[in-house]
């Protein structure tokens, strides 16, 4: 007769496997964690030589610029190409630039003021004795009886026969 075989694992105590397992996953996740580390202090070098190597540059640099803003020097001898220091350059500049009168740098046009507002045809009657104006939009005399002068007339074309 075969024996009953027990499928309950919880009286089941964790062996010298599973302690051998939890100590190998420790040590590894540690390895892990010393190789970052290693690996970090080799970047802050390389990191503190990049900066000390900038800041040789920037150095130069400035002592260059200081050399080309304060200095006399002869650029081009045949062109007549010469450096002279920034501060006496701007200073005559503004000498040249006080002998020239201002012009405009191109035609100015005088801007053309605004037509006069055309009359309404709703606006109110003319009064007694003024000129109402005429369908063309020129005055009309305040008396008939006066007739317009040829230069207030509006010039029409002559009728053809």
């Amino acid at each position: 007769m075969s024996s009953p075989v027990s499928t309950d694992l919880s009286d089941k105590k964790p062996g010298l496997a599973t302690a051998a397992l939890a100590l190998l996953v420790f040590l590894s996740a540690g390895a892990i964690v010393l190789i970052f580390l290693a690996l970090g202090r080799g970047e802050a070098k390389y990191d503190a030589e990049r900066a000390t190597k900038r800041i040789e540059n920037l150095a130069k640099l400035r002592e260059t610029n200081a050399k080309i803003v304060n200095e006399y020097a002869v650029l081009d001898k045949e062109k007549g190409i010469y450096q002279i220091p920034l501060s006496q350059a701007v200073a005559l500049t503004a000498l040249e630039l006080a002998k020239i009168e201002p012009k405009a740098a191109y035609p100015v046009a005088t801007p053309i003021p605004p037509a006069a507002p055309a009359a309404d045809e709703t606006a109110a009657p003319a009064a007694a004795g003024t000129a109402a104006p005429a369908a063309d939009g020129t005055a009309a005399p305040a008396d008939p009886s006066v007739a317009p002068t040829p230069a207030t007339t509006p010039a029409t074309p002559a009728a053809t026969p």
